[in-house]
């Protein structure tokens, strides 16, 4: 595994290169249209620089105003079933998966 420094992670985020979720697991932000619009990856190693990568902000994606799995959310929420909020995208997959 190539190993970088923290700051050269990021760098290689903004600089769109197609490698940089290499051992990761790699997530999909969607929008509430369920429109991707953007990236994260979990390290799948312990010894890394940087436990979670995401893509940078963009016009249509602010990480501090991006819910995880909205889109399927706001479905549950419109059919009546009980949401539960959780802190990160690895929660809403684990949870998810607890159903």
């Amino acid at each position: 595994m190539l190993q970088t420094s923290r700051t050269e992670s990021f760098e290689r985020v903004r600089t769109a290169d197609p490698t940089w979720l290499d051992q990761r697991l790699e997530t999909r932000e969607k929008s509430l249209r369920g429109r991707v619009i953007a990236f994260g990856g979990r390290a799948l190693e312990k010894d890394v620089p940087a436990k979670y990568l995401n893509s940078p902000e963009t016009p249509l994606f602010h990480k501090g105003a991006t819910l995880y799995n909205i889109a399927s959310a706001r479905a549950a929420a419109h059919k009546g079933d009980p949401l539960i909020a959780v802190e990160g995208y690895i929660d809403v997959i684990a949870m998810v998966a607890a159903m």
